[in-house]
């Protein structure tokens, strides 16, 4: 079972393609935010760099959000396309979950951040490396047995994905904070670019979690971690038609929101 995944949601493209056995081979853009020009060329030389065909290829995941919103709409257009022109069921990947498949073997929190601008990031938080709770704490995660080294446990959902001040996250790991002793939380995301120097300030007055902010690559998002996810979505059913395939913004377009204060103004 063949997937090509696609995430166009940060600065640099990337595509990559794997199944049963884990992933096969992954493509990062060179540029940055050079997605219209860039990605079915990527999509084609790996598919075809690696051995393959169109033909052998099963399942289209996408990164679906949030993140640039130019970026989402290019590649969850280009996975349609892809999908209705080779008769194939899509995976709508949620793009803040796919990290806890950023950092294999990690066992603590996952915290990855996304510049929303206007003081806000784009934030989930998870818990990796236990299994759900005796009373039925949300998971997002059913264990991938597929994957050789890359397992994980079901990952506990401390915050779904959301647009969050600072404070507001500092506020939901101090809970986590006050709850374990001797945790870790790793940071994730272009946020980190804007303010990494402020989660250090706050972070340092934990007790018994650790803040660690994740380097190179594993920083930001990434095809393979679409296609782990992906691999455990498919197992699961939880596919949909290219026609269903839609963007995740968790907030609206800055002009849409001006828009709609113009409206309201003139309507006074």
């Amino acid at each position: 079972m063949l997937i090509l995944a696609i995430d166009t949601t940060g600065n640099k493209a990337s595509v990559a393609i794997g199944g049963r056995n884990g992933v096969i081979a992954e493509e990062r853009a060179n540029e940055d935010l050079n997605h219209l020009k860039g990605l079915t060329l990527m999509a084609d030389a790996i598919i075809k760099g690696n051995g393959y065909t169109y033909e052998d290829v099963k399942f289209i995941a996408v990164s679906e959000g949030p993140g640039s919103f130019t970026g989402i709409r290019i590649g969850v257009s280009t996975a349609r396309a892809l999908a209705q022109a080779w008769g194939l069921q899509t995976v709508s990947v949620p793009t803040l979950t796919s990290f806890v498949h950023n950092a294999p073997g990690y066992g603590g929190i996952v915290c990855p951040l996304f510049d929303a601008r206007r003081e806000q990031v784009y934030c989930g938080l998870y818990r990796l490396g236990q299994n759900r709770t005796a009373d039925g704490a949300q998971s997002c995660l059913a264990p991938l047995t597929e994957f050789g080294a890359d397992i994980y446990g079901e990952a506990e959902i401390l915050a779904p994905g959301a647009a969050r001040s600072l404070g507001e996250i500092r506020g939901i790991l101090e809970v986590a904070d006050a709850s374990r002793t001797d945790s870790e939380v790793m940071f994730f995301g272009d946020g980190l670019d804007r303010y990494a120097e402020d989660i250090s300030e706050w972070a340092s007055g934990f007790e018994n979690l650790t803040a660690r902010f994740a380097e190179g690559e594993t920083r930001y998002q990434r095809a393979a971690s679409i296609i782990k996810m992906a691999y455990g979505m498919i197992a699961r059913g939880e596919t949909v038609s290219y026609d269903a395939l839609k963007p995740v913004y968790l907030r609206k377009a800055e002009a849409e929101r001006k828009l709609e204060q113009q409206r309201l103004t003139d309507a006074k």
